[in-house]
């Protein structure tokens, strides 16, 4: 059985030739990230669904390192990955919280 990450506890997302930083969120945080992901469901405009996608990561990231580029700007980081790659962070931002018992013995 996973432990659960506290509110504010960093963990970090491997992505193709880097890692993002990301904070654990609270729960009124992951309710309003929520919102965003009902509204990313239901919604048939790319431009909507991009700037859904741009708050959930801009919700919990802290910083990147990116192939030789690195920063904490979510903008930044947008500019060095696909949609696919960030609708990808996005999900495995909003399913953060729990590690494994391997992970949290880390």
């Amino acid at each position: 059985m996973g432990a659960f990450l506290e509110p504010g506890e960093m963990y970090e997302i491997a992505i193709s030739g880097g890692t993002i930083t990301c904070r654990s969120m609270s729960f009124r945080q992951q309710r309003e990230v929520m919102k965003l992901i009902k509204q990313l469901q239901k919604n048939e405009d790319p431009e909507i669904a991009m700037d859904c996608v741009e708050k959930i990561i801009a919700s919990s990231m802290v910083s990147w390192i990116c192939r030789e580029t690195s920063g904490a700007s979510t903008q930044d980081f947008l500019d060095h990955v696909s949609f696919a790659q960030a609708m990808d962070i996005a999900k495995q931002i909003t399913e953060n919280g729990k590690l494994s018992e391997a992970e949290r013995k880390k």
